[in-house]
């Protein structure tokens, strides 16, 4: 088994979907099915039941996501320990984007990393090459820049019994 397969599986247990686990790996669903079969012949174990209105984990399913997002977090601390070098990144992002990656994950290192928060709008308006990173979820071209990646951020939409509308997500950004 692979690192990545766990990356899969946490992708099919927090979205509860081979379709958007496909669409969010870039992988085909028929890959994405293979990978989940794989894993559960290699630990002999039914991680989900397949339902019409998506997957539903097992208890097994449940006691294997903790263990996946271990391994995951793990790993991450081991690489950001070992690859850790004395120079600081300039860094940018909107506040949701830093308030998910530096509060709640902390995948960027505060005190040793310069980092600068602005609405999406005012980074897409960046002229000159001043950051050595760009972080945003708005979309951006610059001659200066490549895209290195593409991530997603899981959503979850909540509603009291007396609603049956979806909630509605406010973003302060001018930019739509």
């Amino acid at each position: 088994m692979q690192l990545h397969d766990f990356e899969t599986f946490i992708y099919l247990y927090e979205t509860r979907s081979i379709n958007l686990t496909a669409k969010i790996t870039g992988y085909a669903q028929s890959n994405i099915t293979a990978r989940l079969k794989k894993i559960e012949e290699e630990y002999r174990l039914l991680l989900f039941q397949r339902t019409y209105q998506g997957l539903v984990p097992t208890e097994a399913g449940t006691e294997f996501y903790k263990y996946a997002k271990k391994v995951i977090d793990l790993t991450d601390d081991f690489l950001k320990t070992v690859t850790k070098t004395s120079k600081s990144q300039n860094i940018v992002m909107p506040k949701l984007l830093f308030d998910w990656l530096i509060v709640e994950h902390n995948d960027y290192d505060i005190v040793k990393d310069n980092i600068t928060v602005l609405t999406s709008s005012q980074i897409t308006e960046i002229e000159k090459p001043k950051y050595d990173t760009i972080i945003t979820y708005a979309s951006f071209s610059h001659e200066d820049y490549h895209q290195v990646g593409v991530g997603y951020l899981i959503a979850d939409f909540y509603t009291n019994s007396l609603s049956k509308d979806i909630p509605i997500i406010v973003n302060s950004d001018q930019r739509p």
